[in-house]
């Protein structure tokens, strides 16, 4: 799969360019808790990984120049990778490291080989550690096996291998590539999108490719946006414009005229507000509106004396 020919979105761009992004990115720092991963890793049979209580990227870039080196090595980026992701949230840490436990050499053995080919080959190294739709690590799926990959690369600027995770998925669906997994990517769609981070740095001008995915970070719709019922608002409308899609023109003058009433009783209420946005940008997309309802005199007024005949009845 290919995605589509699409250029970087104006929200990336001033993300982007608004502050020195490579300076924050080289002292993101997360705090962690370095005595439960020492107790956990060796309960479970496995080398402490010297995890303190905090990790940085340039540590993890550091630890990342070594995973290629040997079984320990990889081993120790991985956890410390883990620890960098969930931070103090150990969520299914425990989990993690029995799994690993079970098959250790196994494991540490296609980690070194999947760092040794980061910087070269992403789609081997992805597929190595996803062959198909299949993790080859229980518990160890895209979201986070590609910050591994990502990591593995030492900080090199344009490293091959860089995250990916369902915030980045949403970002790139909004921005139009509306046929992206928005979970567990094959190869193909990994490979696909590092060709668009390369691209769309280029277009950018920016010197890392981090930086780009940091961006697509900041800028992701949140998680309810990729819901089945809410698909309406990214099929209908584009930047200031409604386009064809599930709601027609005559959904429109309802939505409009509807609004329209429901701001006229209750100015300073959600609906007036948001009605003032959307208000203009369907004037400016449907012709023959006609008249809004609570325009109309003869409207106006029953409501106007409904109102005004409830007593008490607030209408905030």
């Amino acid at each position: 799969m290919t995605p589509p020919d699409i250029s970087a979105p104006t929200e990336l761009i001033d993300w982007v360019t608004h502050r020195d992004r490579a300076a924050d990115l080289m002292t993101d720092t997360v705090q962690t808790d370095g005595a439960w991963w020492r107790d956990e890793l060796v309960t479970a049979g496995l080398p402490d990984a010297a995890i303190g209580s905090s990790r940085s990227r340039v540590e993890l870039f550091e630890l990342g120049a070594q995973a290629s080196a040997n079984p320990d090595a990889a081993l120790a980026l991985l956890w410390n990778t883990v620890a960098f992701c969930t931070g103090r949230a150990m969520a299914d840490n425990r989990k993690r490291i029995v799994a690993v436990s079970a098959n250790r050499d196994r494991v540490a053995r296609l980690l070194q080989k999947a760092a040794e080919v980061a910087s070269t080959d992403p789609d081997t190294a992805y597929d190595l550690l996803r062959p198909g739709r299949a993790n080859r690590i229980d518990r160890f799926g895209p979201s986070g096996f590609t910050w591994y990959l990502y990591f593995a690369g030492a900080g090199a600027a344009d490293h091959p291998c860089q995250v990916l995770e369902p915030a980045i998925a949403r970002a790139l669906r909004w921005s139009g590539w509306d046929a992206l997994s928005s979970t567990n990517w094959s190869a193909d769609e990994y490979v696909d999108y590092l060709g668009l981070l390369r691209r769309w740095r280029t277009e950018i001008g920016v010197e890392r490719l981090d930086i780009v995915v940091n961006g697509l970070v900041a800028i992701a719709p949140p998680s309810g946006w990729d819901h089945g019922w809410q698909t309406w608002h990214r099929d209908t409308w584009s930047q200031d414009s409604w386009v064809p899609g599930p709601l027609t023109a005559h959904d429109l003058k309802l939505v409009y005229h509807w609004m329209g009433m429901l701001s006229e009783l209750s100015p300073t209420s959600p609906a007036a507000e948001h009605f003032s946005t959307i208000k203009p940008k369907i004037e400016r997309s449907v012709t023959d509106l006609g008249e809004p309802g609570y325009l109309r005199k003869t409207g106006y007024d029953r409501y106007h004396d409904a109102r005004d005949s409830r007593v008490g009845m607030p209408y905030s």
